[in-house]
């Protein structure tokens, strides 16, 4: 019988049957045939004495059975030992009759008419071949036959047995074959896959006294075999599982080897032999085929090898060690590691294919009930929730709750996983006596710090973001608020209380709210932002006049004007450097126009020849120019390199503090 039970969270059931046994023994079980491979996996035996278990015998997964296709009589749908018989053609049969025993082989079964008084029915009669002679025995005057030939009685008992099999659908036996002395106790444990168990609640607030946790577990039992008075526990966590196949049978391919069909050749004509020494020999035929490319393949015997080197048999058991005894019954409510485990008190009974709810909590934790406002989660009414705390002693599996308020249904949730002294917040209905709405103010940067350090203008600005919400509580009791404000976990709250309690994303605050009021709360958050700039020349201006509306005129200011005389210079020589190259880019254009009158121009008269002169002499006077404005840019260049690296390292030096 099943005495033990334990239900796994992930979908997996540990089983302990016990049984009382007297001397050699055999155990019989019943499995479906998707649980074969689990129960092979997991099968366990103890035994509370000096016995042991010798084998474990199952019936063949039917792919096994399949391969017993030599087989060539099949069980008659109809007939019975008609039909049978009439299979049997050519076998050798003993017919036993009321009155003989006939021994001979089968010729076939017909149908005779015999006459009955004035009527003539048809008879079944079978036609045996006995010595040198040929009988007809009337069928039902056979009392019993058997097959003379032992592989067909084999035959016909398979085919009996696998005839079984099908009309037990789907289920499996399985025997343990015991082997022992005198009366004792023994237990088989397995797991298989069973439906997932769950859990439920209910939370009961009776006025001012604690509230009650009830707890259940839902339990079915989807099994073969009735449940009755067991050990029932439930166990939660994510331990590994897996499924493997091991009832189905496996066989692995080996290579086909082809047997290579030689050619027949003639009497072939050998030289005479020289007479070598033995091991001359042996050297001279090894170095003739080593020299041939011919491997000599020694084929060693027994009584060449070292002692050593002998063949070892494979050690084989005389019989299988008893495997390890059941596991040790643990005390209710006790945490393993990541898992938790609830032993019910009271044996459980549950008949197979029925489900049943079992109790496994009932106690008074701390909680209150308390209106919770999150505008993500619905905006303009707080939800309704109570606040848990888990004093009881065993951890909480998530389930759905059903909340009871002054002995009325007063909404459901989900509860999370609540291991113990855990606490949640765990919302179950709208309330709709509440209106909240909210106004929102922002103030911009306003900078409150300047410093100049390492080549760099460094700026601290801050910013304040304003939340005003308005509480109007419609209805005739007080309220208990824990608002949650979305809260910016790079600012710091300014003026405002502090929540008790914050969460990943939210700042939570607990505001009482009389009845039929209305109430503000603001929230005001002030973050910081830091910036920072290189010095250079080109911005140098900019800079100050930024530094300067920040009402910042100290020691930053002060250092940032002592680069303006640096910063003029190379000002001047970049508006100098640009005019050269806008001059530079003008005589360009002007030769562009020039080469293309020139292209124009012919040489018949004395005046176009005139004006060619005077157009070369342009282009020479332009190209002495051009000259003249590289040079002065080059040293232009050259002065402006000093001039960036003298600014830089100025501004790399600058310390407001010294």
């Amino acid at each position: 019988h099943i005495a033990r039970v334990v239900l796994h969270k992930h979908g997996m059931g540990y089983f302990e049957r016990r049984a009382r046994v007297t001397d050699d023994a055999e155990l019989r079980l019943c499995f479906r045939h998707d649980e074969m491979d689990d129960v092979l996996k997991s099968l366990a035996f103890g035994d509370a004495g000096s016995g042991r278990l010798v084998s474990v015998s199952y019936d063949p997964h039917p792919e096994l059975a399949k391969r017993v296709d030599d087989i060539r009589i099949a069980l008659p749908e109809r007939g019975g030992l008609v039909a049978l018989l009439g299979q049997l053609r050519g076998a050798e049969v003993g017919i036993h009759t009321s009155g003989e025993t006939l021994r001979g082989r089968v010729l076939g079964v017909e149908r005779a008419d015999e006459a009955v008084g004035d009527c003539v029915v048809p008879v079944e009669v079978l036609c045996l071949a006995v010595g040198d002679s040929l009988r007809r025995v009337r069928v039902p005057e056979i009392v019993s036959a058997e097959a003379s030939d032992p592989a067909l009685r084999r035959d016909l008992r398979v085919l009996l047995e696998r005839s079984d099999a099908s009309r037990r659908s789907e289920r499996r036996r399985l025997s343990l074959h015991l082997r022992g002395a005198g009366e004792r106790e023994v237990s088989v444990a397995y797991s298989v896959p069973t439906t997932v168990w769950k859990t439920t609640y209910r939370i009961v607030f009776e006025h001012d006294a604690r509230p009650h946790l009830l707890g259940f577990a839902v339990v079915d039992n989807d099994g073969l075999d009735a449940w009755e008075g067991v050990e029932l526990s439930l166990v939660s966590g994510l331990p590994v599982s897996f499924s493997h196949d091991l009832y189905s049978p496996r066989r692995r391919a080996r290579p086909h080897v082809r047997t290579e069909t030689e050619a027949p050749i003639a009497p072939p004509v050998l030289e005479k032999a020289f007479d070598l020494d033995a091991g001359a020999e042996v050297a001279a035929a090894a170095g003739a085929c080593e020299e041939a490319g011919v491997d000599l393949d020694f084929e060693v015997g027994e009584a060449l090898l070292d002692e050593d080197e002998a063949p070892v048999a494979a050690a084989v058991p005389a019989g299988v060690a008893r495997m390890d005894r059941s596991v040790e019954v643990a005390t209710r409510g006790i945490e393993q590691g990541d898992l938790f485990r609830y032993d019910v008190d009271a044996p459980v009974t549950i008949p197979s294919g029925s489900s049943a709810l079992v109790p496994i909590l009932s106690e008074p934790v701390e909680g209150e009930i308390v209106c919770v406002y999150n505008a993500e989660v619905r905006e303009g009414n707080p939800i309704t929730s109570f606040r848990l705390k888990n004093t009881s002693r065993l951890a909480l599996e998530g389930g759905p709750a059903t909340v009871l308020r002054g002995g009325e249904y007063a909404g459901e949730a989900m509860l999370d996983d609540l291991r113990q002294d855990e606490e949640t917040l765990v919302p179950f209905s709208v309330e709709l006596g509440c209106r909240i709405t909210t106004a929102f103010d922002s103030q911009g940067s306003v900078a409150h710090g300047v410093r100049v350090a390492g080549g760099r203008l460094h700026v601290t600005s801050w910013s304040e973001q304003l939340t005003t919400y308005t509480i109007r509580n419609t209805s005739a009791r007080p309220i208990d608020l824990w608002l949650e404000h979305p809260g910016d976990r790079q600012a710091e709250l300014v003026d405002t209380p502090e929540p008790i309690e914050r969460t990943e994303r939210f700042d939570r605050f607990r505001i009482r709210v009389p009845a039929a009021e209305q109430t503000r709360f603001a929230v005001r958050e002030r973050s910081e932002r830091a910036s920072s700039q290189a010095i250079v020349a080109g911005k140098l201006a900019g800079q100050i006049s930024a530094v300067q509306s920040m009402g910042e005129a100290g020691a930053a200011l002060d250092a940032l004007r002592s680069l303006e005389p640096v910063a003029g210079e190379i000002a001047a020589l970049e508006k100098e450097r640009s005019e050269l190259d806008a001059e530079v880019k003008a005589i360009g254009k002007q030769h562009d126009r020039i080469r293309g009158n020139l292209e124009k121009l012919g040489s018949e008269t004395q005046k176009e020849r005139d004006l060619r002169e005077r157009y070369i002499d342009s282009l020479d006077r332009d190209e002495t120019r051009l000259e003249e404005l590289g040079t002065r840019r080059q040293e232009i260049q050259q002065q402006l390199v000093a001039l960036v690296r003298r600014f830089a390292e100025l501004a790399r030096d600058l310390d407001p503090r010294d």
